[in-house]
């Protein structure tokens, strides 16, 4: 009976059991343990009643949105089948609302924070029937009162163990983006900014823990040599916070010869002191695709929410990618509570000068949510602008439905400049549904006519708008 199952939630709702990102957090729990531990991502793969009949306890993991609606449904099948079997969650919401967590009867305990110590002890004390409660960073109930135990101390990640990927079905990760065999790859985890949107400080204090480059390579050695991955997704928060050290990755890859392609999350301003002889280095080792935030086209919007960027990083970095054909995906947040009354004019206006420098460029434009135990968020419910959540289902509603806090004729200036976008600048996922369609002349013809509303900036009598809706609902 010392079985562990670890669950990693559906991004999505109707996936396709395939996937491109490894469940990073519940691998690196598993590297710690040394009991029989099968880990069942639910991007890839369905849990079932023989998983979780005679096991020790059950571990789910998650972020937000649709992931809390089915850590539920999941936790909820495990307690039918057994309710005696312990269940934790942790990831991002757990460690943020324990006591919103623990309020359901179907959670047993939560994991906070960074939890491979945390859970290899939990998982000691659940074998020898211990008490709880002198483990560090859980939060479980006891005589119908929650408990929140003091936070564990933060560890260099470097003394982790090796990620055992023989526990996940890797045939079943890919990613279209790099039309290659690509997984994803962390390679340190926390991030040093104070975005006032983000709570990632909150779980690492705003340090920044980074495999060395030895460990990271040998990783990379696993997935490429071993499991013939062509293409990596480096999903740290901030990959190029350290030049020296990503210079050094970068020289060793090229010198094991490896064929890759790889992508990157980084901020705007992270090519300003690279000298063309070192992104030379990076296009070499197989760098083809940066995804950024932006964030704003408004400076006063970027000052108040402390992204630490000027309006023309955003530009530069545009400038650099097209010179060295580096791939770009921007990332755009709008609905800011209190952001100026032009923010959002200035913001669409960068997106189109960005678009109009290289169509292949790809824009993300997500309305403003907030995150709780965020400075956005805090003064969002000072100032009544939505009612907070009060169970795991009001979080799952919440998360899973953007603009919540923006105003229907905000939402509706926003979704039409959506879709004038994909039909002028269409990603790579849209070109692909409009070569499918039996009507594509339709979508190109009103590509070229979209296009030249950009150029001049002539929006009047849109009736694009509704032959492209009409055309929507034909293909449905």
């Amino acid at each position: 009976m010392n079985k562990i199952i670890l669950y990693n939630t559906k991004a999505i709702k109707n996936t396709v059991l395939r996937c491109d990102r490894l469940p990073y957090g519940v691998l690196s729990i598993a590297s710690v343990l040394k009991d029989d531990v099968s880990i069942v991502d639910g991007n890839v793969e369905e849990l079932n009643l023989d998983d979780v009949k005679d096991c020790l306890c059950v571990g789910i993991s998650m972020i937000e949105g649709y992931q809390l609606k089915e850590a539920l449904e999941i936790s909820k099948f495990v307690r039918k089948v057994n309710k005696d079997i312990p269940i934790i969650w942790g990831g991002w919401f757990p460690s943020m609302l324990p006591e919103i967590v623990l309020k359901d009867s179907n959670i047993d305990i939560v994991v906070r924070g960074q939890g491979e110590l945390t859970f290899l002890e939990l998982v000691n004390n659940l074998k020898q029937n211990k008490p709880l409660d002198n483990i560090k960073g859980i939060s479980f109930r006891k005589d119908n009162k929650i408990i929140n135990n003091p936070e564990r101390e933060l560890k260099d990640i470097n003394e982790f163990p090796s990620f055992p990927y023989e526990l996940l079905k890797l045939e079943k990760y890919e990613n279209i983006y790099l039309n290659s065999r690509a997984v994803s790859y962390v390679a340190s985890r926390g991030c040093p900014y104070r975005c006032t949107f983000c709570n990632d400080r909150i779980i690492y204090k705003g340090k920044v823990f980074e495999y060395s480059v030895k460990r990271v390579i040998e990783d990379l050695r696993i997935l490429i040599e071993k499991y013939k991955f062509n293409a990596i997704l480096f999903d740290d928060e901030t990959f190029f916070s350290n030049k020296k050290r990503i210079l050094e990755i970068c020289k060793a890859i090229i010198k094991n010869k490896w064929d890759i392609k790889w992508k990157c999350y980084t901020r705007v301003h992270a090519l300003n002191n690279y000298s063309q002889e070192e992104i030379n280095i990076l296009k070499k080792s197989g760098c083809v695709l940066f995804t950024v935030g932006a964030e704003s086209g408004n400076q006063e919007t970027l000052d108040m929410i402390r992204k630490g960027i000027k309006v023309e990083d955003t530009l530069r970095f545009a400038k650099i990618c097209v010179a060295n054909n580096f791939d770009v995906i921007f990332d755009f947040i709008v609905g800011f509570p209190n952001e100026p009354e032009e923010a959002l004019k200035d913001t669409l206006n960068l997106i189109v000068k960005i678009e109009q420098m290289n169509p292949e460029f790809e824009i993300n434009l997500f309305f403003c949510n907030p995150l709780p135990r965020t400075e956005i968020y805090d003064n969002a419910i000072k100032n009544k602008l939505f009612e907070e959540p009060k169970s795991i289902e009001e979080w799952a509603e919440f998360s899973n439905h953007s603009g919540q806090i923006i105003p229907e004729e905000y939402k509706d200036k926003v979704s039409r400049f959506i879709y004038y976008l994909c039909l002028a600048y269409p990603s790579i996922f849209q070109r692909k549904r409009i070569e499918e369609s039996k009507i594509k002349f339709v979508y190109k013809i009103l590509g070229k006519i979209v296009r030249k509303r950009f150029s001049s900036n002539n929006f009047k009598f849109q009736f694009e708008w509704y032959l492209y809706n009409v055309y929507n609902k034909l293909e449905r």
